[in-house]
């Protein structure tokens, strides 16, 4: 499995929407094995994402409470709460909208490349 995992890597198409679609189509959840660690939250810039994170993990009144922190502030306090949810065993296994299947961005301005791929592949899939 770890060798058929590199030759997946290595064969599918980069600046397609083949990952997408494939994605879809098996309906992957990375649940289970992606968690959030520091190379993560030091690729976190966009204070819009970042208020949206926030509000799915600690919910809409923490996120309103922190709407003028600097991204500093803010990352920690996703980490808190991703933390304190792991504590209680509820919502511990937080994804970002980044690695879902279907992809979806936290701005509407979308996320680029990533957003016109995924909106590619949902229009293939029908």
């Amino acid at each position: 499995m770890r060798i058929l995992t590199f030759v997946m890597a290595e064969t599918l198409s980069a600046g397609t929407s083949l990952n997408e679609q494939i994605g879809n189509h098996l309906d992957v959840d990375m649940t289970g094995l992606w968690e959030p660690e520091d190379a993560f939250f030091d690729l976190l810039r966009d204070k819009v994402a970042l208020h949206e994170i926030l509000k799915e993990t600690g919910g809409k009144e923490i996120a309103n409470a922190n709407i003028s922190a600097t991204v500093k502030v803010q990352k920690q306090a996703i980490r808190d709460n991703l933390k304190t949810a792991q504590d209680d065993g509820a919502n511990a296994r937080w994804l970002p909208r980044y690695l879902k299947f279907p992809f979806t961005a936290y701005t509407r301005s979308g996320a680029g490349r990533l957003s016109e791929m995924a909106a590619r592949a949902q229009k293939l899939s029908g």
